[in-house]
């Protein structure tokens, strides 16, 4: 190789160290900055973080599974307020009809109205989307921990409903 050619490729790699370095950066950044953002530097998931996670009886602190059949009786009955756990994102391309978008992430910031408008004897459901989905359980647990007397975990709620063909709400782009 000349001395031209090497200074080039040195210039080159240099130049796309930078690049990489920058949109690192920029990722972290705007990932930091999103209400539904990644939570990265938390490390993975613990064993209690996941619904598989319940005992033998459906209940772990404080908070019961609840089937898709009494979840569906709930609905029809009007005797239980939906919870969506998901970003406020998936909540706009499709949830339970009537449910509440309450992220996870977002509870410091939501639970304050919801305490001002929602009894604590008033039962909540929350879901969210696939079987090993942690953000609904995490839901239910601070709810209960915020006084709610009846709150119940619908285990991969938003795919049952879907797979059921059940009324569902999209927002309007």
């Amino acid at each position: 190789m000349d001395k031209h050619t090497n200074t080039f490729f040195r210039t080159s790699v240099k130049e796309a160290l930078v690049i990489v370095i920058v949109a690192g950066c920029l990722a972290l950044l705007i990932n930091a900055l999103r209400t539904d953002g990644l939570d990265i530097f938390s490390g993975p998931p613990s064993q209690t973080d996941e619904p598989t996670a319940f005992s033998d009886t459906g209940e772990e602190q404080g908070v019961a599974r609840i089937s898709i059949e009494a979840a569906i009786n709930d609905f029809e009955q009007k005797t239980a307020v939906f919870l969506d756990a998901r970003s406020s994102e998936d909540y706009a391309l499709g949830h339970i009809a009537g449910a509440v978008s309450f992220p996870d992430r977002l509870f410091d910031d939501r639970i304050g109205p919801f305490l001002e408008n929602t009894p604590p004897e008033v039962k909540l459901i929350t879901y969210c989307e696939g079987e090993r989905c942690a953000l609904s359980k995490s839901l239910a647990e601070k709810l209960s921990l915020a006084g709610y007397e009846k709150v119940y975990l619908l285990v991969d709620g938003w795919g049952q409903w879907e797979k059921l063909k059940l009324p569902v709400e999209r927002e309007e782009e």
